[in-house]
């Protein structure tokens, strides 16, 4: 379970922390990074319409598809198909961008809600899934996009960083508290 670190105990071992006391708004080093105060965006609803339009491309790409045939426009076909996925997983990889963004501002500077870790949970385990699908899609070798699996791969990387911070129950707080004297050391 995540606790909140006392201001003064984080304000004495971070040089430049400071929390104001109005509007959750944090200062790290003079730099304002304000704790959002609007509610979680519904990050599922998000995520189920970009997966609704990219289904429907598909099929308006599949159904544009009947008149074309195989032997004359294979490598067209194929290329328009990589384009398309590539696309497709740039978009994703922007809703990821924001899924991160919201856990920055509204879960690492203040203490959330039963309910907004819930959602939070949700979320993270939603984006989680969509990244082990679309590795399926564009690790194949044939497929010939490194520099996105990479960015994919560094995605996963920090949303699991994200879900493990408040949600990874082998992590107690008496580890929580020893890995934060050995960054911190008093």
């Amino acid at each position: 379970m995540h606790t909140s670190l006392p201001v003064a105990w984080l304000s004495a071992r971070v040089p430049g922390f400071t929390l104001a006391k109005r509007s959750q708004r944090v200062f790290l080093n003079g730099v304002n990074a304000v704790a959002a105060e609007s509610p979680i965006p519904d990050i599922q609803a998000q995520a189920h319409e970009l997966d609704r339009r990219q289904r429907e491309e598909w099929f308006l790409f599949n159904k544009g598809m009947n008149g074309e045939a195989p032997q004359n426009g294979g490598p067209k076909i194929q290329a328009r198909i990589h384009e398309m996925t590539v696309r497709q997983t740039e978009q994703w990889l922007a809703w990821m961008d924001g899924m991160l963004e919201v856990h920055r501002s509204m879960f690492v500077f203040r203490e959330p809600t039963p309910v907004q870790l819930e959602e939070h949970k949700a979320g993270l385990e939603l984006a989680i899934e969509y990244c082990a699908f679309i590795k399926g899609l564009i690790s194949d070798p044939e497929f010939n996009e490194p520099d996105l699996v990479s960015r994919l791969q560094m995605r996963v990387r920090q949303l699991q960083d994200a879900y493990n911070t408040f949600h990874d129950t082998a992590f107690s707080d008496t580890q929580a508290d020893e890995v934060l004297k050995q960054v911190f050391p008093e």
